[in-house]
């Protein structure tokens, strides 16, 4: 099962979300498909928000070790859980807003690290 971060005001409001569409869901949205990019190693939801078709992506360089590793979904979300993960992954997208580093071997995140993601609610 796909785990994610969750912003701090489902938190605080002690709302539990497991998985990506679960969240989208309870944020209004209808998840209908999901279809990755050849050029890069990234993923796209496509859904409904009243009458609106919708279309959110995130998207990591293909050089980059988070594809290796990591699960770049739709609405800002990069799971990077259960890796084995020793450092923080590189070249990461900046406008990343949620990062699941949850279950790895993962001792010390730089403070450097933090200050290139200005959007990120919650690591």
């Amino acid at each position: 099962m796909l785990r994610t971060c969750v912003p701090n005001s489902f938190v605080t409001s002690l709302k539990v979300v497991p998985n990506i569409a679960q969240l989208l869901s309870y944020k209004g949205f209808d998840c209908t498909s999901m279809g990755p990019y050849q050029d890069e190693c990234s993923s796209c939801r496509v859904g409904y928000y009243g009458n609106s078709l919708l279309r959110r992506c995130v998207s990591c360089p293909k050089d980059s070790d988070v594809c290796d590793v990591c699960i770049c979904s739709g609405e800002g979300f990069i799971d990077c859980s259960e890796s084995n993960l020793k450092a923080m992954p590189s070249n990461i997208p900046r406008d990343v807003l949620f990062l699941n580093m949850d279950f790895n071997n993962i001792t010390c995140v730089p403070v450097y690290f933090m200050e290139q993601f200005s959007q990120l609610h919650s690591l």
